[in-house]
């Protein structure tokens, strides 16, 4: 067996992050949807009816210290009309506002697709409010695309057609000196009928974006990932609308388990699991193991090559094992990783 001491300033010893505890917030509008978000988090949001026929879910959740933001969507985001001929001979030209009826309003505009239209959305919702903002990675999703039409091929009886681009971007910035990074992801979609004559609007189906300290980009992966996992909708809710919004509501669990996926595939999560090899390179090198307490989220790392670990009550004392017996009464299981 082995002891450690307690490690110096600047030793290996590190703190984990508080286990993550989750309650349920339920859409405060319309009572349309629930999701677990973390105890202690600030939400605003819900459903958002900008007309009778046109509706979007938003969401914005922030850290009790501020530092960290996790967006679903943009309620100031309106539909958009794309600019037509016939639109122009009525004096609608990009820029002005355009109402097809049903107390729906839509900005003359043309299409983006998902990459560009994040870009133009970072670049004036962020970039001017941190310094030192650039955008590290961007890049076309199709298999984002792919998913999402698989899922929204559930509407094809309606008669309405969907046309889908998908783009994300990984960006850093700074606040107060301090490093931050951040993710968006965007889906663009352009929706045509043939009521509409060969005319057509689009609009941003999702919308992602969350912003963290560096070192937490693993935290909001998790964080993130349960929480779309958790969306439900209320199903009188359903009932009560209109058969098409029925049935958008109705994919909207599909939808966030695509964004889960989305989330756990992004740029700083890759990062962080080649950081996690360099991690486990290193301990190979320096004959080294990281192990944690379950309980409290400590970590130590300590020598390598034993089957099992243990630590001493409320102490630095690690001890090594090759069986699955405590070395004494007042030793708990340490977990390797």
């Amino acid at each position: 067996s082995f002891r450690f001491e307690s490690p110096e300033e600047g030793s290996y010893q590190e703190t984990a992050e508080p286990r993550i505890r989750y309650q349920s917030w339920q859409d405060p509008i319309e009572n349309a949807f629930s999701i677990e978000i973390p105890q202690g988090w600030s939400v605003t949001g819900g459903t958002c009816r900008r007309a009778s026929v046109d509706l979007v879910h938003v969401l914005q959740a922030i850290s009790p210290d501020q530092k960290i933001k996790i967006q679903f969507n943009d309620q100031n985001l309106p539909v958009f009309a794309i600019p037509t001929q016939t639109l122009l001979w009525a004096g609608f030209r990009e820029g002005s506002w355009y109402s097809p009826g049903y107390g729906v309003n839509m900005l003359v505009k043309r299409y983006l697709p998902g990459q560009y239209f994040l870009s133009e959305y970072l670049q004036q919702n962020y970039r001017q409010n941190f310094s030192g903002f650039s955008i590290v990675e961007q890049k076309e999703r199709p298999d984002v695309v792919a998913s999402f039409n698989r899922i929204y091929s559930q509407l094809a009886y309606t008669g309405v057609s969907f046309t889908l681009h998908a783009g994300d971007a990984a960006f850093r910035f700074s606040q107060n000196s301090d490093p931050f990074v951040g993710y968006g992801l965007a889906v663009t979609q352009v929706v045509q009928a043939a009521a509409m004559g060969g005319g057509g609007n689009w609009s941003v189906a999702l919308l992602l974006i969350y912003l963290c300290p560096e070192k937490q980009a693993e935290t909001v992966r998790e964080t993130a990932t349960h929480m779309f996992q958790s969306v439900r909708m209320n199903p009188t809710w359903v009932a009560g609308q209109q058969q098409l919004a029925a049935n958008v509501s109705q994919i909207v669990t599909q939808t966030n388990q695509e964004i889960s996926r989305i989330i756990d595939e992004s740029y700083w999560t890759r990062q962080a699991v080649l950081d996690n090899v360099n991690r486990k390179f290193s301990n190979y090198i320096l004959g080294v193991t990281d192990v944690v307490d379950p309980e409290t989220g400590d970590t130590w790392k300590v020598e390598a090559g034993h089957n099992y670990y243990w630590r001493k009550a409320h102490t630095n004392v690690i001890v090594g094992t090759e069986v699955a017996q405590r070395p004494d009464i007042d030793f708990s299981i340490l977990k390797e990783f």
